[in-house]
């Protein structure tokens, strides 16, 4: 089947229930950055149309922030006054190449966003969420962003990245300047 026609198996992923997760988080954050990019030109869809080939980078699309509601405290990874942390510092390369459409695969480590969220030369802070229609998180959301999740980050701007989980939990995230302080985790 030829690449692009809509088979997990033709990007590589095994169709199995991973794959499948995979494959709707795929389409969840597609649909997601084409809405957003409508909304920020002001347009609508022409599905007729093909797209030319733009001799420069299209600048990634805004996100109205406002609609990122506050994390759950535990959520933060930032050390508890006086308990155990480690300070860590980005072990990753700057200079993102993911395709902006589809984003940068990433792993979220045992902790979650309580842990290091390490990508595109910096460690990255998360400062918002919502469930994907600008809503409070679900439990099951809240459960993928405290363990370990495959995600897809969107590069939005040099400072400002989007994380979306299989769930279609959406967190907001800012790049840190140097190391973080991390607390444990359970």
């Amino acid at each position: 089947m030829p690449r692009g026609t809509g088979s997990t198996a033709a990007i590589g992923v095994e169709p199995h229930a991973s794959g499948a997760r995979l494959a709707a988080m795929l389409r969840s954050a597609t649909l997601l950055l084409v809405v957003l990019v409508l909304a920020a030109c002001g347009g609508t869809a022409n599905p007729t149309s093909t797209p030319s080939p733009s001799p420069s980078p299209t600048p990634a699309p805004t996100i109205d922030t406002s609609i990122f509601l506050p994390l759950p405290g535990h959520l933060s990874g930032l050390a508890p006054g006086g308990g155990p942390s480690a300070s860590i510092e980005s072990q990753t390369q700057r200079g993102l190449t993911a395709d902006p459409t589809l984003g940068h695969p990433f792993e979220l480590g045992h902790c979650g966003l309580m842990g290091p969220v390490d990508f595109d030369g910096s460690l990255w802070d998360p400062s918002g969420g919502h469930n994907g229609r600008g809503g409070p998180l679900s439990d099951d959301q809240v459960g993928e962003l405290i363990n370990a999740t495959p995600v897809r980050i969107f590069l939005l701007d040099p400072a400002t990245a989007l994380l979306v989980t299989p769930g279609n939990a959406f967190a907001l995230l800012s790049r840190h300047d140097g190391a973080r302080e991390y607390g444990l985790c359970d």
